[in-house]
């Protein structure tokens, strides 16, 4: 749930997508954000006319570059910045965190996963909370 509505929807919302070109293109002015918004969504709906199997066909490939835009900066990042992360994929180190841990350990990994899960459940109805518990 949280992916869909905290990761995937405004990444993929427009505005949102435009936004993040004005930082690359160093757009000064702030009005050009939804003017641009407001073309490509005109653009949309003029093809969206057509059918939606004639506009379809652009989606897969554009979400698959995405897909692979993120999945490449992820790995550039994690390479530069903490390479030691991928420690985590190794089984020697599982290994490691249980024998030291002990039955200690699938507690703790238990309350993570709970964290997760009860973050993704606060997210998805983020409306419903006040400012308090989210911080």
């Amino acid at each position: 749930m949280v992916i869909c509505y905290g990761a995937l929807m405004p990444a993929i919302s427009v505005l949102s997508s435009v936004e993040g070109l004005k930082i690359e293109a160093k757009i000064k002015n702030n009005s050009m954000v939804p003017l641009i918004s407001c073309v490509v969504l005109v653009g949309l709906f003029v093809l969206q006319h057509r059918g939606s199997h004639r506009v379809a066909f652009m989606f897969p490939p554009i979400i698959i570059l995405w897909l692979l835009s993120i999945f490449m900066i992820g790995i550039y990042n994690v390479i530069k910045w903490n390479p030691r992360i991928y420690q985590a994929l190794s089984p020697y180190y599982i290994y490691k965190f249980f024998s030291v841990t002990g039955k200690d350990g699938w507690t703790n990994l238990g309350g993570v996963f709970l964290c997760v899960t009860g973050t993704e459940a606060m997210f998805t109805d983020l409306g419903y909370y006040k400012q308090a518990p989210v911080r």
